[in-house]
Order: C-alpha cells, then structure tokens, then sequence
C-alpha cells in the first residue's frame, strides 16, 4: 500500500508543513518515531484502533506519547488527526510515501540493494557511487541480504530492477539449455 492515495495526501500535507516552517528534517525524524511507536506496540495499535474507545480517550493516549517523546506541536497534531479519521493504520505507508517525496524534493534517488552477504563499506560506497552515476542523482542506498541468491547484486531504483545475481544467472542458462535439448 506503499503508493496508496491517503498515505501519498497526508505525506504531502506533512511535507509542505516541514518545508514552509523549515522544520522538514525534524518533522521527517519524529514522523518515523510515530510509525515506530505505533507498530510495536500491539497494546497502543488496539487502543488506537478500537472504535469502542473514546475519541477522547485516544487523543489523550497520543497527547501523552508525544510529551514522552517530545514530538513537534506539528507532529502531535498529525497524530491526532490520524486519530480523529481513523487513519492511525496508514502511517507505515505515509512514512514510505513522506521519505518518497522528500528523497524528490532533496533530488535524492533511493536504491534497494539486495545482495547475498553483507556489503562492506567499501563495497557499498562502490555501489553508491556507480548508480549516482548511472542516474546524475544522489542516491540514498538501502540494503538487504538474501542468501539464496548465491552471489551477485539486485538493485532497485524506483520501478526498475537491475538483476545481477547468480541465482538469475544460472536460471537463465538452465532454460537455455533445456530449451536447446
């Protein structure tokens, strides 16, 4: 639901906040706290989520996380009325679509780097600086592992994938060679 239409409106609505009170970094930052908070804690995602709770009962549970946690007047407002439309679920998805649209506003690219083994700093430096020249862009890179595939590297930038891995590889020459038999 990463692109989904309400999490891409709330995600506006916060950056132009955070660009207009020049707050966007500290905004940024605290809304990922919120989405943190939220998603683990089962006891504060029923509360939240339960419509037999008061509204008010809600606001204050919020108002009271967001003084622990020293959260921005915006930012406390912003999970109020999340509480107030329901909307508390989304925020997972309006953290995704927020660093979407600032990584644009910034003229960042994200890159989702898959590889089989941990990169070493060196290793993920190299790759950074292959795909900021690939793209003319600055790339934010994000990295997973996934052992099966063997070795080699799948990279992700935007709706493109650039599959390099060994798994792949040795795929394509077994259907190669099946379709040849």
């Amino acid at each position: 639901m990463r692109g989904s239409i309400v999490a891409k409106r709330y995600a506006n609505a916060l950056l132009e906040v955070g660009i207009a009170h020049n707050k966007l970094e500290v905004i940024q930052a605290q809304v990922q706290d919120v989405a943190g908070v939220y998603e683990a804690s089962n006891e504060l995602r029923n509360v939240i989520n339960n419509p037999v709770v008061r509204v008010a009962e809600r606001h204050a549970i919020v108002r009271s996380v967001a003084d622990k946690k020293g959260w921005d007047a915006f930012v406390k407002n912003f999970a109020l009325i999340l509480v107030d439309n329901n909307r508390f679920a989304a925020i997972p998805d309006i953290v995704d679509a927020l660093n979407d649209l600032i990584d644009a506003h910034r003229g960042d690219v994200r890159a989702f780097v898959t590889t089989a083994r941990p990169l070493q700093d060196a290793q993920a430096a190299t790759v950074q600086g292959a795909l900021a020249k690939m793209t003319g862009k600055n790339i934010i890179l994000e990295t997973r592992i996934d052992e099966s595939l063997i070795g080699g590297i799948v990279t992700r930038i935007g709706n493109k994938v650039y599959d390099g891995s060994v798994k792949t590889k040795l795929a394509s020459l077994k259907e190669s060679i099946l379709k040849d038999v």
